[in-house]
């Protein structure tokens, strides 16, 4: 009897240990001062001088013109190029959304731009091409350029005012000085540099994909389906995706009903007045 008590004290002590060491390491999977700050509407700030794949000095304001000097909504990707788990997990799900949008005719390009940003100086521009290069290869059918997605770096100093600017809070793994704890998220910047939107996790919605990119251009992109779902719909920040807008839907059928009353009215009408000519003949 007392050999058997000893041994269950044993088997909790173990239990006890191992709650304890997985409750800590789920604190530290989702470390303090990590996460997203959302700042909709604010500008990036457009004097912050970035590196890009070719190591030279760059401005996103830059980087949103094309060639013909019109501007596109662009995507920012906090990341960095040496993550070895997440930023992978989340530039896979991006080429998939890139993919399916494709297909249903919106181009990385042609409609709007990509850009990495490293949240590790030590990322250099050799790193960063690197990267860059495996990312766009996925995306060959597409024929994407680093005009089209770029990965930049940059000193820590800037692109923290960066990532300031629009929320993003990381900080350097405490384990490895290799390493960033972040979270997983892009933001929809506007033509003019304005934050319009956020997406989160690593895998994304074709439908929220493409209504931030709707809302974005101020409708300058889409088809007229989406731009009415876009009236039908609204961005949830507490969600960070878009959920039905339930006014708009009694709108519209506000709308048809009025448009039944009128209809029927108009037909009463016209039945009533063909009937009196009837009578007068």
């Amino acid at each position: 009897m007392y050999f058997f008590n000893l041994k269950l004290i044993f088997y909790f002590g173990i239990f006890l240990f191992i709650f304890n060491y997985s409750i800590s390491a789920e604190t530290e999977r989702t470390p303090p001062n990590v996460g997203l700050e959302e700042k909709l509407g604010q500008e990036l700030p457009s004097n912050v001088k970035l590196r890009d794949e070719d190591g030279k000095k760059v401005f996103i304001e830059d980087f949103l013109k094309n060639k013909n000097n019109t501007k596109k909504p662009l995507i920012l990707v906090p990341s960095y190029y040496t993550c070895p788990r997440l930023c992978n997990f989340l530039f896979k799900g991006l080429q998939e959304i890139i993919q399916k949008s494709f297909s249903n005719n919106m181009k990385l390009g042609r409609d709007y731009k990509m850009l990495s940003l490293s949240l590790l100086p030590e990322n250099n521009s050799k790193i960063a091409k690197k990267k860059g290069e495996e990312v766009r290869a996925a995306l060959a059918k597409q024929k994407v350029t680093a005009e089209d997605w770029n990965f930049w770096g940059g000193s820590e100093t800037n692109v923290h005012k960066i990532m300031n600017s629009v929320g993003y809070h990381y900080h350097r793994d405490p384990h490895s000085s290799k390493d960033i704890s972040h979270t997983a998220a892009i933001i929809i910047i506007s033509p003019n540099g304005k934050i319009m939107r956020y997406l989160y996790g690593i895998k994304f919605s074709e439908r929220d994909f493409r209504l931030a990119l709707v809302e974005a251009s101020n409708g300058r992109l889409g088809s007229t389906t989406e731009k009415i779902l876009l009236f039908c719909f609204r961005y949830d920040s507490t969600q960070g995706k878009y959920t039905p807008f339930a006014w708009a839907f009694v709108r519209i059928g506000a709308g048809l009903t009025l448009c039944l009353i009128l209809g029927f009215w108009l037909f009463l009408r016209g039945f009533g007045s063909k009937k009196r000519k009837q009578n007068n003949i």
